[in-house]
């Protein structure tokens, strides 16, 4: 995922960016990482689950003037499957 910082049209470089995943499953942490813009202002975030549902996502600027903040879902359609042993 990527979550993009920006003044105007401008990327904001520099920046950190906390992500948090609630992943909406029993048993499972919510999980948070904290990323820095690059010169195009974006915060590349990856993570991984081994099953199908729904992940809301909140992006925050870490900053003490006016964060910016946003969420989002991410739908996972299935998890990885195993190989078939014939």
């Amino acid at each position: 995922m990527t979550a993009v910082l920006t003044d105007g049209q401008n990327g904001v470089a520099g920046q950190k960016i906390r992500l948090t995943v609630d992943h909406r499953a029993r048993g499972v942490d919510t999980l948070t990482r904290t990323e820095t813009t690059d010169g195009d202002g974006a915060a590349r975030f990856t993570w991984r689950r081994t099953e199908a549902g729904v992940d809301d996502l909140r992006a925050v600027e870490l900053s003490d003037v006016q964060p910016q903040q946003d969420t989002a879902q991410h739908i996972w359609e299935g998890g990885p499957t195993a190989p078939v042993v014939t």
